[in-house]
């Protein structure tokens, strides 16, 4: 209180596009999790930088003779999957700038 006087403040702020997006992010990622936990074929995820599993769906595990455990951190390599890919060069920079591609230089 500055001397007789009361002063307020306040702070007003419009959250309703943030809410918004933070609503879809949770639906897409139920939609995604009910997609690897339903599929019938074998699927891992992969980090971006060095490309190392970080999940993989359980039929797939047994497909492979791995446990969870062994396979989470490996990269695909050291489980015996080697993976060659062509594309194009135009293709081959759309995914390296949505960073969809790694690749070992």
């Amino acid at each position: 209180m500055l001397g007789k006087q009361r002063i307020i403040l306040l702070a007003i702020e419009d959250i309703t596009e943030r809410k918004q997006l933070e609503d879809l992010l949770m639906d897409s990622e139920k939609r995604y999790r009910r997609l690897f936990e339903t599929a019938s074929d074998g699927i891992v995820f992969l980090e971006q930088r060095e490309g190392k599993i970080t999940h993989a769906k359980s039929g797939h595990r047994e497909d492979l003779g791995y446990t969870k455990k062994e396979l989470i951190g490996s990269k695909l390599q050291d489980i015996g999957i080697y993976l060659i890919v062509v594309i194009s060069k135009r293709q081959f920079k759309i995914w390296r700038r949505a960073a969809l591609l790694i690749t070992a230089m």
